[in-house]
């Protein structure tokens, strides 16, 4: 008897072993079958243009494609092509599809990556999935409420979901407000025509707050100090055919930013003296890429004011202080500044930055050069330029006869106007001017008086040109010129009586 209960004892034994084991396989059964409900579409069936392996210490390893599951390409899943992650035999486990696929048009991340401990992490789109009801970006925990994406300076921003954790699933892959992961975060690097994942992405909002914790997608930054552990586990996430956005660059702020390339000459003009243009020169590394935008920052260093022009795009050229079309430009730029954000005698520094097609922003870099431009008008500070102090001369003169014949004598007006500041006074009533006239085939070649007479010894076309010259000791001087058509001496005509 007792050992008829002994047998029925180990049986029962045997059985509830049974049952236990099976029934683990039949949960496990079923976890898969609530997995592969969901099935993964991509863009013309393929797995996608992003391979490789991340690694996250609850996350275990993350394939983002399954061809790195299968290399071979024989249907089944490899022996050990990801520690226990993906690991078959290489002839039983099925491997379907899956994969993360970057669109290279919009920049956006979408699909299926398989994660050894989690189960799916999805890129997005929105979309509703079999077992898992509505998946939409916009309920997020945080800023930016969009699904990953690379921005224009080549970080991924946004978030990805674990499918199967819910609420608590979602992974951020970088922020620039948190310090700590501010140059960290999850990122593109240029490698020829393709490209390679670097950088952490965090399971939840902010590393200070529990979450699913750190995934690396590349070693060569994977240790817990950023260091590279490649040599003791070798693996990284790559994108093909996917050119990473190099911003532009403004280069060397010290020769090819030139200001205020406004002569002596240019300030006797109708636009006056006060006026500057700004030049800069940038390169952009990526093939095709045009000028989209750019930023001017005008300081004056006299009255400590500034002028930003903002962000100024090619559709908001002509408005505000948006004055030249970023489209023009092609690897250089010439802003002018107008009189009204400039004053006289004031020294002035400025900086620039542009944004190329695809949103790449330079830097904001500042003037540096040693010596302006034109020369003539170097105010010897490095990486500034001084205004003139005030107007220059606005020479005129007017003459009569209006049309003078040889010989006869012709009296001539100074019209001119000098200034010491913004407001212009007559020349001939003022102690500030020097008149210099030079007259072509005439009695007297030069004249220094403000109303000269004169008489021309040839009747021909007959240049007069008039110099006024500031003597306040800034020695300003503008010119003007006219030809007179001077005909032949008139005749002698005598009254005679009739007879």
């Amino acid at each position: 008897m007792k050992k008829i209960i002994k047998i029925n004892f180990l049986l029962g034994f045997i059985v509830l072993i049974l049952l236990i084991i099976s029934g683990s396989f039949l949960l496990r059964a079923k976890f898969f079958e609530k997995e592969s409900g969901v099935t993964p579409t991509m863009a013309a069936g393929s797995p996608g243009n992003v391979s490789g392996f991340a690694w996250g210490e609850n996350f275990g390893w993350v394939s983002l494609n399954s061809n790195d599951c299968d290399t071979d390409k024989n249907g089944f899943i490899d022996t050990n092509a990801m520690v226990n992650g993906c690991g078959g035999n290489n002839s039983t486990t099925v491997a379907f599809p899956y994969g993360v696929n970057l669109d290279t048009a919009s920049d956006e991340l979408s699909g299926y990556a398989w994660t050894e401990n989690l189960g799916w992490l999805y890129f997005g789109p929105d979309a509703t999935l079999a077992g898992y009801g509505s998946i939409a970006s916009s309920s997020a925990p945080a800023t930016p409420k969009n699904w990953a994406k690379v921005d224009s300076n080549s970080f991924i921003t946004g978030w990805a979901k674990v499918l199967n954790l819910g609420n608590d699933g979602w992974v951020k892959f970088s922020d620039a407000t948190i310090p700590t992961w501010n140059a960290t975060g999850a990122k593109l690097l240029a490698n020829g025509n393709d490209s390679i994942f670097d950088g952490w992405a965090w399971g939840g909002d902010k590393p200070t707050e529990n979450g699913l914790g750190w995934l690396s997608f590349n070693c060569q930054t994977g240790g817990a100090t950023g260091n590279n552990i490649c040599a003791s586990s070798n693996y990284k996430v790559t994108v093909t055919d996917y050119v990473v956005n190099i911003p532009p660059v403004v280069t060397n702020p010290a020769s090819d930013m030139t200001a205020p390339n406004w002569s002596k000459t240019d300030a006797c003009s109708s636009v006056g003296a006060l006026r500057a243009n700004l030049v800069w020169k940038y390169t952009d590394a990526n093939p095709g890429d045009t000028l989209s935008a750019y930023r001017v920052v005008l300081q004056d260093q006299t009255n400590g004011s500034s002028t930003d022009t903002g962000k100024c795009t090619q559709a908001m050229t002509g408005t505000g202080l948006c004055v030249i079309n970023p489209a023009s430009c092609s690897g250089q730029c010439q802003y002018p500044v107008d009189k009204v954000l400039l004053a006289y005698n004031h020294r002035y520094t400025w900086s620039v930055q542009v944004w190329d097609s695809r949103g790449g922003a330079s830097a904001l870099v500042s003037y540096a050069n040693p010596n302006d431009t034109p020369m003539e008008v170097n105010d010897g500070i490095i990486g500034s330029f001084t205004t003139f102090l005030h107007e220059f001369p606005d020479a005129k003169f007017s003459w009569t006869p209006l049309k003078p014949s040889k010989d006869e004598l012709v009296s001539f007006t100074d019209l001119s106007r000098v200034s010491t500041s913004g407001n212009f006074f007559a020349a001939a009533s003022s102690t500030n001017a020097a008149w210099l006239w030079t007259f072509e085939n005439a009695a007297t070649a030069n004249f220094t008086t403000p109303n000269p007479q004169n008489t021309f010894t040839s009747s021909e076309n007959s240049l007069v040109t008039l110099k006024v010259t500031n003597i306040d000791g800034t020695n300003y001087s503008c010119s003007t010129s006219t030809t007179l058509n001077v005909n032949l001496k008139m005749p002698n005509w005598t009254e005679t009586k009739p007879q």
